[in-house]
């Protein structure tokens, strides 16, 4: 699902999550900051398997193969936390992200993923392995006038 921000009028606004600005950064939009979304955060999760090998990968600069919906967003927050990635039309997609590492053929070795409880991770047999790497906050946008 592409989320879009849409005006109808000069002086309309809308109320987004900085998740969806962020990783579709609109063009002559103005987003103010209005609060932080209590506890909506970016994480990184693997399978319970290969969890424990995921932070040793990325302190030796292994590059992961990342599966995600917010792949600007990954791209950014996981390379300034030093990460080496990848990520294609295979691990880039729109929804839920659970099932990637589940798909052998793909090679996925985690997931960035929006979350806030962590409860849908864990239910798909999944565990954060970096947690609270952005978090997000609810954002409003008026069309810039300029």
């Amino acid at each position: 699902m592409v989320r879009r921000l849409a005006f109808v009028a000069n002086d309309a606004f809308a109320l987004v999550g900085s998740d969806t600005f962020n990783e579709y950064q609109p063009q002559n939009i103005d987003a103010e900051v209005l609060e932080p979304i209590v506890g909506l955060r970016f994480a990184l999760a693997a399978t319970t398997e290969n969890a424990g090998s995921i932070a040793k990968r990325i302190a030796v600069g292994d590059q992961l193969r990342i599966g995600t919906s917010y792949p600007r967003t990954a791209a950014n927050v996981l390379g300034m936390a030093g990460v080496a990635l990848s990520m294609d039309e295979m691990t880039i997609v729109s929804g839920g992200v659970e099932s990637l590492p589940w798909q052998p053929e793909l090679g996925v070795d985690a997931v960035f993923e929006l979350v806030q409880s962590g409860v849908s991770l864990r239910q798909n047999g999944l565990v954060i392995v970096a947690d609270d790497l952005q978090s997000v906050e609810l954002l409003k946008v008026t069309k810039n006038q300029r």
